[in-house]
């Protein structure tokens, strides 16, 4: 089967864009997931956290290719990200729907590899963060993790590579990923099918519009690979 992405969430942040003006610039790193990728996710035990691993992200990007997004220095170079593995564990899950698992705050999420164009290598902690929320969708057997949002730090010497200051930022960051798994909320589920997606990093000097703009960043990221390229698809 084929498995797409939906660009629809793109829409909420291009329009909170537009609100806030051009002071709610938020330059934006963006870590690749291709597919097929040998990583995992599970929810194993009720009411327990979501678990990824093993996880590899192929590249790095300054902005998404928008105004709003742009990095300082090196916008819209790609930097390969060299044995780059990200892992996490959200909080436990709190409430479910038909169609959807919500999880807690609290977790982590670490990204650890080597980025050779900034001068970084191998075993360094790229970026580390801790869970605000994070929810997983599924529609049949195609499930889609989109609405993580994490608190995060990001490693000086990465951040002054995309021309952005050690210090005086906020950091946030959001987790879209797209897997193949059977199961229906409430119950557990596991995957080692997992699609193409993206770890999107952002900094903001101004924690009002930070917050404002982290509940839409998945969806710009989306959108702008959807316009970068065919789409994400995962075949099975």
């Amino acid at each position: 089967m084929t498995l797409r992405l939906p660009g629809a969430l793109g829409v909420l942040l291009l329009c909170l864009l537009s609100i806030v003006g051009t002071a709610a610039a938020v330059p934006t790193l963006d870590f690749t997931i291709n597919a097929p990728n040998p990583g995992s996710i599970a929810y194993g035990v009720s009411g327990a956290e979501l678990v990824g691993s093993g996880i590899t992200i192929a590249s790095i990007v300054g902005g998404l290719g928008t105004a709003d997004t742009a990095t300082p220095a090196n916008n819209g170079v790609v930097a390969a990200c060299v044995g780059c593995v990200l892992s996490f564990a959200t909080g436990s899950l709190t409430a479910s729907s038909s169609t959807q698992w919500f999880f807690d705050s609290g977790g982590t999420i670490q990204l650890v590899g080597e980025v050779a164009a900034a001068g970084i290598s191998a075993g360094t902690t790229l970026f580390s963060g801790t869970w605000s929320s994070a929810s997983v969708t599924q529609i049949g057997d195609s499930f889609n993790i989109a609405g993580g949002i994490f608190s995060s730090s990001t490693d000086a010497t990465l951040a002054a590579f995309f021309g952005l200051p050690d210090g005086g930022l906020q950091w946030t960051g959001a987790l879209n990923l797209s897997l193949l798994a059977a199961g229906s909320p409430p119950d557990a589920f596991a995957s080692s099918a997992l699609g193409s997606g993206d770890v999107m990093v952002v900094a903001t000097p101004e924690p009002a519009t930070f917050l404002l703009l982290a509940s839409g960043l998945v969806g710009i990221g989306l959108a702008a690979r959807r316009r970068a390229r065919p789409g994400h698809a995962l075949s099975e």
